[in-house]
């Protein structure tokens, strides 16, 4: 038996942007509330991940702490924000992080993972976590679980999906990189003057000048990845690959690599990942050196310290957001969030034309029963595992919308243990008054 190490009001386990978003949420609104992450930094996805880019970020749709971490970003020059996408420095995103953590009076566990949860009726009581030294409890009177892989709610027996068909097949995975001296005004100019080598329509290119600099996110190299691959110069069984401007002179993010039939998961699964993308990584490398314009005496700056998961588990909670839900702009009475990205869901085989992306008309709304699992009284979900279909779940996994769900069900905990209720029986119009206040758009 394990002795008590801590109680607190709330409990937050996952210091990525959903987590974050969740921890400075509910102690600004009053709950004593410790975030637990299992790495040395926060921001899950988009540090430790590399994928510096806000993906359908639009400051009319989405608010609240989104909008706060990219201002202060943008206030150290380590952001820019272009039209529905903003790029942004990973290591002044850690900055960012960890003041805003702190200042919102958050006690953080980093080194620090989930081993067990103890469970008492429809209660999640606490956790059991491990650090290097020892076993601890930790009581908390509401858990968040914003760990991408919905491990609390496994752990404590919540009903999950997993993928998609027979074979529950879930989106690849990737290994993003970063390249520094790269000529970008020269790149800029070729992405503007051979628009049919990247993509349009549905998948369209971005690229402007923002606050004097080149932004762009281009995704092609169409006729240049065909001819390198028919000589063997390329080791990649598709047909684009993602450039993307940062905020820094001269250097370009990379998304290029990509495994398939991974189970995120599964830790053999994630092995062989890490090693095929590597490989890959090391083959585009070369092509881009030999093939691209502006790459020619580029060289690596670093590439992601762990591989990019885009899909685990998803909860089945008090409600399931599908696809129609999100093509026909639906609204709910108990929505919590608003969001436009399209449905983007990267298909299980080489195949580019398996790529599903599919908008809305205008935005959505998000309901606060799909946070919500059905078998605890006590338990809130944020970020990419919340209760979605396979399809609708390629919408709400990007980083703005995580950050919407998580500030959500933070301010859901605070209010739900101010008022010693259990989260269903939690005033919806309260919620939505409180979220609104604090610059969220519902």
């Amino acid at each position: 038996m394990y002795g008590i190490y801590e109680e607190k009001d709330v409990v937050v386990v996952g210091g990525g942007v959903a987590g974050l978003s969740a921890a400075i949420s509910a102690a600004r609104n009053g709950a004593k509330t410790l975030l637990i992450e299992r790495n040395g930094i926060l921001g899950g996805t988009a540090t430790m991940g590399l994928m510096a880019v806000f993906m359908g970020f639009d400051r009319h749709t989405i608010g609240g702490v989104a909008v706060e971490f990219l201002e202060n970003m943008k206030k150290l020059e380590g952001a820019i924000e272009g039209e529905y996408y903003a790029v942004f420095d990973p290591e002044v995103f850690k900055e960012v992080a960890f003041e805003m953590v702190d200042s919102a009076g958050v006690d953080l566990h980093l080194h620090t993972i989930m081993d067990d949860v103890i469970v008492k009726n429809d209660r999640i009581e606490g956790l059991i976590t491990k650090s290097r030294l020892k076993h601890q409890v930790v009581l908390a009177n509401s858990i968040i679980d914003t760990t991408g892989d919905a491990d609390i709610a496994f752990s404590a027996g919540v009903a999950f999906e997993k993928g998609e068909g027979a074979e529950k097949i879930t989106q690849p995975v990737t290994l993003i990189f970063k390249m520094g001296n790269v000529q970008i005004k020269e790149l800029f100019q070729y992405i503007q003057n051979n628009p049919d080598e990247f993509t349009k329509g549905k998948y369209q290119t971005i690229a402007s000048i923002v606050k004097e600099k080149p932004f762009f996110i281009a995704p092609g190299l169409f006729s240049l990845i065909k001819e390198a691959r028919q000589r063997g110069d390329l080791q990649l069984d598709h047909n684009l690959i993602v450039l993307c401007s940062t905020p820094r002179p001269n250097e370009v993010l990379i998304n290029a690599t990509r495994s398939l039939k991974v189970d995120g998961t599964n830790q053999n699964d994630l092995t062989r990942a890490e090693i095929e993308t590597r490989k890959q990584m090391t083959s585009v490398i070369k092509f881009l050196k030999k093939y691209v314009v502006g790459f020619s005496n580029s060289y690596l700056i670093e590439s992601a310290c762990s591989i990019g998961v885009r899909e685990t588990r998803r909860i089945i909670g008090e409600y399931i957001l599908n696809e129609s839900d999100i093509l026909n702009d639906k609204s709910f009475s108990d929505a919590i969030a608003r969001n436009f990205f399209p449905m983007d869901v990267h298909g299980p085989s080489s195949d580019p034309e398996g790529h599903f992306w599919e908008s809305p008309s205008e935005t959505y709304q998000i309901p606060f029963r799909c946070l919500i699992p059905r078998e605890f009284s006590n338990l809130l979900i944020a970020g990419r595992c919340i209760s979605t279909t396979h399809f609708a779940q390629g919408s709400t996994r990007s980083m703005p919308c995580c950050m919407a769900t998580g500030q959500a069900a933070g301010t859901a905990a605070a209010l739900i243990v101010k008022k010693n209720i259990k989260t269903k029986e939690l005033d919806i119009k309260l919620l939505q008054k409180t979220l609104i206040d604090q610059g969220v758009i519902i």
